[in-house]
């Protein structure tokens, strides 16, 4: 797995090579009547680069990026979105937690692009005054929006017939930036402020280099970074200040997940700081397509966090998640473990004759791991009916304990050191 490094080191490369071809071919906003105008004429010219110069600029509106385009951003820059919904139709193809739909175009969005870049020392900041008003997240619509979303799934649904738009009271918000099936993304040195919801979201993508961004975002399902189905992704140098989980490894969910059956591999996240969130690295609960080889080291979770590594899944999801290695990393205060796996309960809700799929989790490796406070070192539960297999521990040190022992069932071969 340390390969991985050299392997992500020449996609940077190769990503920035493309930008670089590039900017002698720029889109100044100043030049244009608005951001989408800019955007626009940058595409129809095959590529280049829009410059956001400094100051305060408003985009009414989705940016659609296309193939060898880069949306750059200045020192002392701000792009500003609305929180209209109507600003962001037609709707767009989309996945939503793991299983693919329409829904309201995301705010930064590229569909099947090649060599596709966000970068600059500014700030996208989305209004979000609108999206927090809006309750589909309360207990009896999200249950109806599940619901609908599983029938979908299971039913075969065609993608083309799953508009969230067109369905009444489902007020699904859009992602702030949303990579769809492109290859040599770049997102680099940017500050992204408030989200509708999840703030990166990458969706079958190979080749992603996520580096020194700034994300900071507490609306509810705020995640700082999903990588789904995506293989080959460099993070490194971020930080995140989330009201979730800040970088999640996912695979799509459930019956939708194995029709796409991308697995998300080879990744390596690096010399990041975590300032709040739900755990530092979330692999699941969407895993029906498969992750493995993942190696997150060197990391810092400087504020109050719940979970170092969490894996979780249920009976469910099926898929697997192995080659897992977590390592080098320090925490101030955890309300939960370093390590933790749940493999049976995660977003499990019983529905007739649901399908039985169960996750196959194995290689865990948790090694060099400091918390100053934490309710254990590990708690681990895997399914009685495919236990995991293959989980080691090593030099997991908790300096203040807060909650009961460490916990381990269901674990074949496991190892503590």
């Amino acid at each position: 797995m340390r390969a991985l490094g050299l392997v992500a080191a020449l996609l940077l490369g190769a990503s920035a090579a493309s930008s670089a071809e590039l900017t002698s071919r720029t889109f100044d906003l100043r030049d244009y009547p608005s951001v989408s105008d800019a955007v626009a004429a940058c595409r129809v010219a095959g590529g280049g680069r829009v410059v956001v110069p400094k100051g305060m600029w408003r985009s009414k509106g989705p940016v659609l990026l296309a193939s060898d385009c880069e949306l750059h951003l200045e020192e002392g820059a701000e792009l500003r979105f609305s929180d209209n919904p109507k600003d962001y139709l037609p709707s767009v193809r989309v996945a939503y937690e793991g299983v693919e739909c329409l829904n309201y175009s995301p705010l930064v969005y590229a569909f099947g692009a090649t060599n596709v870049a966000v970068t600059g020392t500014g700030t996208l900041r989305a209004e979000h005054a609108f999206w927090c008003a809006w309750n589909w997240h309360n207990g009896a619509s999200r249950k109806a929006l599940d619901d609908l979303v599983y029938d979908w799934s299971t039913g075969g649904r065609p993608v083309e017939a799953r508009d969230m738009t067109k369905v009444p009271g489902c007020r699904l918000r859009p992602q702030f930036l949303h990579f769809n099936r492109c290859r040599n993304v770049r997102i680099e040195g940017v500050r992204i402020r408030d989200s509708p919801f999840w703030c990166i979201h990458t969706y079958v993508c190979d080749g992603v280099v996520v580096r020194n961004v700034d994300v900071c975002a507490h609306l509810h399902n705020s995640d700082g970074l999903d990588l789904e189905m995506t293989k080959n992704a460099l993070v490194e140098g971020c930080t995140f200040c989330q009201g979730d989980d800040a970088i999640c490894v996912k695979a799509g969910k459930n019956a939708d997940g194995r029709r796409v059956g991308v697995a998300s591999e080879n990744i390596e996240i690096r010399n990041c700081e975590i300032k709040a969130g739900h755990a530092l690295l979330a692999l699941g609960s969407e895993v029906s397509a498969g992750i493995r080889n993942v190696w997150l080291h060197d990391c810092r979770m400087t504020g109050a966090t719940s979970n170092g590594l969490l894996i979780k899944t249920n009976k469910e999801r099926g898929g697997f998640v192995e080659d897992i290695r977590f390592e080098r990393v320090w925490a101030a205060c955890l309300d939960g473990a370093p390590v933790q796996i749940d493999a049976n309960t995660y977003y499990s809700a019983p529905r007739p004759n649901c399908e039985v799929v169960r996750t196959r989790i194995r290689n865990v490796t948790a090694k060099d791991i400091v918390a100053a406070e934490a309710a254990c070192a590990y708690s681990l539960k895997g399914d009685p009916a495919l236990p995991v297999e293959g989980v080691t521990v090593t030099n997991v040190e908790v300096r203040r304990w807060t909650g009961g022992p460490d916990h381990a069932e269901n674990i074949k071969g496991f190892k503590k050191d």
